[in-house]
């Protein structure tokens, strides 16, 4: 389905243009040649991107923003100005413009910018279906089971996700630490935003300093890291003692400056977990004290389904019904020797 623009400029000379050449690849667009009658037009189902000029005759192309994101806070603007007009153009960004052109442009700058404006847009889009979908995986409570070792770990959820304290979550490979860590930050302040998951593992020891953190490869450059990239959200460092030295201590300071004042760098709070016994790794000098004990704020410790008992039916049914649905057919249940043996 093709993208759908509205053009807000009551110069018929230029509006024609850009209506045709946004025509030539693929656009459907729409006029308005008055803020009154934009403003108007903009509230029609399937408008996907504005572009307005600043100078209209009942007002400007800084009104058209206020009015149109007032009402259509997601839907992308593009304000046309003029040389004399930079004051203006920064105006507008500050309003909720995406992006400013300035007369005379050419056939490629327009397109380049409008292609960019709808890019983000469908990112955008996407992003939050992905958010609504892990929201409706994880559900409030992820974990399955009723057993007193889940239950424990369920009530330490509970009590540590309203708060911003760094979490250590341990327990053996495949007894669902990462799940643990989702429910904490589906279930906080932060839930709305970034859920990045790092497997400190999987890292080459001489790259997790630049993915973590990021580095500038040259002036005026950089390239942000997963640190960053998590701001407003959580980070969540698996297997965290796989980290190198010296990316222990970068981390050791992040933890101590956000704990002394508000951060400078990235809001972001820090969810690790392991499968080692990081308090000996602590005492054979393989792990900073001080980093164990930033990060030790609250423990979770997931037992592994041994030691479970009963959920190994109740894990059994979930993901049999979740695979049924997937696949349009329907299960009855188990018989009584299948759940015996579970």
């Amino acid at each position: 389905m093709r993208a759908r623009v509205l053009l807000i400029d009551d110069d018929p000379g230029l509006s024609e243009v850009i209506e045709l050449l946004l025509s030539r690849e693929g656009y459907g667009v729409e006029r308005a040649g008055t803020l009154k009658a934009g403003i108007a037009r903009s509230g029609a189902a399937g408008i996907d991107l504005v572009i307005t000029d600043l100078k209209l005759p009942d007002g400007t192309g800084l009104d058209a923003i206020r009015e149109i994101r007032g009402v259509h806070p997601a839907l992308p603007i593009i304000m046309i100005t003029s040389y004399s007009s930079m004051e203006s153009a920064i105006g507008a960004l500050r309003a909720g413009a995406v992006d400013y052109l300035i007369k005379p442009f050419d056939n490629d700058e327009l397109l380049h910018a409008v292609a960019r404006a709808l890019n983000e847009r469908r990112i955008t889009r996407e992003n939050a279906v992905l958010k609504r979908n892990l929201k409706s995986a994880y559900g409030a409570w992820p974990i399955v089971g009723e057993s007193p070792g889940i239950r424990r770990v369920l009530e330490l959820i509970r009590k540590a996700a309203p708060t911003d304290a760094s979490v250590l979550i341990s327990g053996e490979s495949g007894t669902g630490k990462e799940l643990a860590a989702a429910a904490l930050h589906y279930a906080s302040p932060r839930a709305e935003g970034p859920f990045i998951s790092v497997q400190c593992g999987a890292l080459a020891r001489d790259a997790q300093e630049t993915e973590l953190f990021g580095y500038a490869p040259r002036a005026g450059e950089r390239r942000e890291g997963l640190i960053r990239e998590a701001g407003g959200g959580t980070l969540f460092l698996d297997e965290i003692a796989e980290l190198a030295p010296a990316v222990q201590v970068k981390l050791l300071h992040l933890l101590e400056e956000k704990s002394a004042q508000p951060p400078s760098g990235a809001d972001v709070r820090i969810i690790a977990a392991t499968h080692r016994d990081l308090a000996a790794a602590v005492d054979r000098g393989q792990f900073r004290k001080d980093l164990y004990y930033r990060l030790n704020v609250i423990s979770i410790q997931v037992p592994p389904l041994r030691e479970r008992g009963p959920d190994r039916l109740l894990l059994a049914r979930h993901f049999a019904e979740r695979h049924a649905r997937k696949l349009g057919k329907r299960v009855g249940g188990f018989d009584a020797e299948f759940s015996a043996f579970l």
